[in-house]
């Protein structure tokens, strides 16, 4: 069990070695993720890190990120439920923009109703290991272009699995044609 340099929480892992910051052995002080790594470095290269240092930050002091979700009857059909930016005014409008088909709102009248509710905004993270210099664990965070590339890839195996049923996949991977 650790407990981190910066937030003060308690994690159990590996961690970020930090303590060369301060002429230390690298294992003396540990934080447990990347953004309180980069959050610890930025007071350490102001000369703030003595004099930044806060009650211990836990998970309900943080105020918590969220977004809205709107969800139309039968809203699975075309993607939904989906996030609803906080500036839209005409959400009728804003659906069928969206590819939520005006028949199915026609369908009710006055009628017509949508579930909203609101999420937590989760961050994504990405961390892939990889072991560097005298064995420690050595983040490779992808940058954003790297995340886009993925998500398409997958959006596109995704369609052609819709397209050509599961075994287009397999036979493109192994070279058979259909």
């Amino acid at each position: 069990m650790n407990i981190c340099s910066c937030c003060y929480s308690r994690f159990s892992g590996a961690g970020f070695n930090v303590g060369q910051w301060w002429n230390n052995d690298p294992d003396i002080s540990k934080v447990c993720s990347t953004k309180c790594k980069k959050r610890l470095w930025v007071m350490v290269q102001n000369g703030t890190w003595m004099t930044e240092r806060k009650l211990p930050i836990n998970k309900e002091n943080e105020e918590k990120k969220m977004k809205k979700m709107i969800d139309p009857p039968s809203g699975w059909k075309y993607g939904f439920p989906k996030v609803i930016p906080e500036d839209v005014v005409d959400t009728l409008k804003w659906l069928v923009e969206n590819g939520y088909p005006q028949e199915e709102i026609d369908k009710f009248d006055d009628q017509f109703s949508c579930r909203h509710w609101e999420e937590e905004e989760e961050e994504f993270k990405v961390e892939i290991r990889q072991f560097g210099i005298r064995g420690e664990v050595v983040p490779i965070v992808p940058d954003e272009d790297e995340v886009k590339q993925v998500t398409q890839n997958w959006a596109n195996s995704e369609a052609e699995i819709r397209r050509n049923g599961p075994v287009a996949l397999t036979d493109k991977q192994f070279g058979k044609s259909t």
